[in-house]
């Protein structure tokens, strides 16, 4: 009831709540479908793994999205809000060796800016190479 009250007073337009598994599996089919999705938009993405503090989701995704004018990449974010997990998927075409360089600078941006805020630079995915 908090919830609904609060996402009705910050304006929500609708508000979906599970009443069932089938409901529940329904609502999750969105976020799951979200990586194949972005794959439609552009030739390649690179993944983000950054954490943050919740209460910093906001600013960080307002500097996301200024990044992706400064970088001019697109950007697709998809997280997990409620843990501070995000997940920026950089668009880009691969075979162009300038958008690759664009891609990782803004990358590593990105995982900077976890870090300025009081994140880290993954939360799921592993540290890996690029990291």
């Amino acid at each position: 009831a908090k919830i609904e009250r609060l996402f009705r007073e910050l304006g929500a337009s609708s508000i979906k709540v599970s009443q069932n598994e089938t409901e529940r599996a329904l609502l999750w089919k969105g976020r799951k479908s979200a990586f194949p999705a972005v794959g439609r938009l552009a030739p390649d993405y690179l993944c983000m793994d950054g954490t943050i503090p919740r209460g910093q989701v906001s600013f960080v995704l307002n500097e996301i999205s200024r990044l992706s004018r400064e970088y001019k990449l697109r950007v697709a974010n998809v997280f997990h809000a409620g843990d501070g997990n995000l997940h920026p998927l950089i668009l880009y075409d691969a075979s162009d060796p300038r958008q690759v360089r664009k891609a990782e600078d803004f990358g590593r941006k990105i995982l900077e800016l976890s870090v300025h805020v009081g994140g880290c630079i993954t939360g799921e995915h592993g540290v890996g190479l690029e990291k």
